[in-house]
């Protein structure tokens, strides 16, 4: 997945790409709830680590996982 968005997108894009992960991570490591800070720690870093054997955020059904658990982890935070 890496790959695939350096070569679409660029260096800017991989970079925009990645910045998306650190917000999360940021905001996760900033809550005061625990549950929220261990759900949105995990989140991302799952993403992470299994984007590097395949591009799951261009199927349907993970990238709308992903965005689902990222709008109600990450809401008014």
């Amino acid at each position: 997945m890496y790959m695939l968005i350096l070569t679409q997108l660029g260096l800017i894009g991989l970079i925009s790409f990645l910045w998306i992960f650190y917000l999360q991570f940021k905001i996760a490591w900033a809550s005061d709830n625990q549950s929220t800070r261990n759900i949105g720690i995990a989140i991302p870093l799952l993403f992470l680590t299994i984007m590097w054997s395949d591009s799951y955020l261009l199927g349907h059904y993970t990238s709308n996982l992903f965005i689902l658990f990222s709008s109600f982890i990450y809401i008014n935070r």
